[in-house]
């Protein structure tokens, strides 16, 4: 059988799009844990918002030529991030995130 080589996937073509995947996944995560957080009480409002900002944070850090961090000016308390691309952004507690991140 005699593969053309444009249809041959590259380990950086299957990088790419296994990266793609987990960066839409971790929002999918911080999408979803922010919907329960809205909903929930107590300890589980605390517990959905964690997973929220572990969510950003790894997103952010896995993903730095994706994101956007900056602090919102109208909340300092927090930061803004931002997938420009898939109109994504959330807010998550800017303690969790180092300047310049």
């Amino acid at each position: 059988m005699n593969v053309h080589k444009q249809q041959r996937s590259t380990f950086r073509d299957t990088v790419a799009r296994l990266a793609d995947r987990n960066a839409d996944a971790l929002m999918r995560r911080a999408r979803r844990a922010n919907r329960i957080a809205k909903s929930a009480v107590y300890h589980a409002r605390a517990n959905a918002y964690l997973a929220k900002s572990l969510a950003l944070e790894a997103l952010a850090l896995r993903f730095a030529d994706r994101t956007t961090v900056e602090v919102d000016p109208y909340l300092p308390a927090y930061v803004l991030v931002r997938v420009e691309d898939a109109r994504f952004a959330l807010h998550a507690p800017a303690s969790r995130f180092r300047p310049g991140t």
